[in-house]
């Protein structure tokens, strides 16, 4: 892989949580509250 294709790896613009649910003990719980830290912006927007 080139090393320019990287940044999509590296920097994404944006991700997809999969998995998520209700539940507040969930890992993609835990990973929808992390998401507004992360630098990423607004993680609904």
């Amino acid at each position: 892989m080139p090393i320019r294709k990287l940044k999509t790896v590296f920097a994404p613009e944006q991700i997809a949580v999969v998995g998520a649910s209700m539940r507040r003990s969930s890992a993609g719980d835990t990973v929808l509250q992390n998401l507004p830290g992360s630098g990423l912006g607004d993680p609904m927007g």
